[in-house]
């Protein structure tokens, strides 16, 4: 992964059996990611803090100065890299997720990738540990540009 950070939210999502998680969702995706799972999958979207992804290695420098930014998770980088033959170029999709979920949002991720791709070895995962710092606060201060009754 190139990038030594990244902006993410970070929400709680509920489903309709009332069964609520944490998701971790790149900023420029949130405002349609947000859409998606309130309106086509029935889901509540609350809790929203904006928070900062850094690999373990850039946070272990400046530990001492990050851990009074906001509250620390060990949030780690999924990348599927896959080959994309009609057009000939490389995809790259990151999911961000809790350490210890890793092992099966990785599995989640490989399964919807197509059969025929993966027999050509046309798929490479990555997993880059890090450390999202979310903002102390409601989330309140978020400007995403949606409406709040979604």
């Amino acid at each position: 992964m190139d990038d030594v950070s990244q902006k993410l939210i970070r929400c709680r999502v509920t489903n309709k059996d009332s069964i609520s998680s944490l998701r971790w969702v790149e900023l420029s995706s949130f405002k349609l990611w947000r859409y998606m799972m309130v309106t086509k999958h029935g889901m509540q979207v609350d809790d929203c803090r904006s928070c900062l992804w850094m690999g373990y290695e850039y946070y272990t420098e400046d530990e001492n100065i990050l851990r009074h930014s906001g509250e620390a998770f060990n949030v780690d980088c999924i990348q599927l890299t896959i080959f994309d033959e009609s057009n000939g170029f490389l995809e790259y999709i990151d999911r961000f997720v809790l350490r210890d979920d890793v092992l099966k949002f990785k599995s989640l991720l490989i399964g919807h990738v197509s059969d025929h791709i993966k027999k050509k070895g046309g798929v490479e995962v990555e997993v880059y540990p890090g450390v999202c710092i979310a903002k102390y606060g409601d989330g309140s201060h978020l400007n995403l540009g949606l409406d709040n009754d979604l």
